[in-house]
């Protein structure tokens, strides 16, 4: 379950059910390039689980997120790859979870 504050950048889709657990946890993170954007892909597999969950929380809450879109796989799959793009002259960074079973 979510908690605390979701800013309008967070990226949260969830159909969870009984039983699934965490099949991915880490850092979506690139450092900012003055007056550009960044972007970064985030490509996650989980073999043979399937995902029913995926979260991205900006872990710097200063209003200047990246945009977070699934551009491939995503829920009732067992992959998906994210992609974020800054805004410019800042840097990515989220907390990706993705939880299946």
């Amino acid at each position: 379950m979510l908690t605390g504050r979701a800013s309008s950048k967070d990226y949260v889709n969830c159909n969870s059910q009984i039983g699934d657990y965490v099949l991915y946890n880490g850092l979506a993170e690139k450092s900012y390039k003055v007056l550009q954007k960044v972007s970064l892909d985030l490509p996650i597999s989980t073999s043979s689980a399937i995902i029913h969950c995926i979260q991205a929380i900006d872990i710097k809450a200063d209003g200047n997120a990246a945009s977070v879109s699934v551009t491939s796989g995503g829920l009732n799959m067992n992959y998906v790859t994210l992609h974020f793009e800054s805004e410019r002259g800042h840097g990515v960074h989220f907390n990706v979870t993705v939880r299946g079973r």
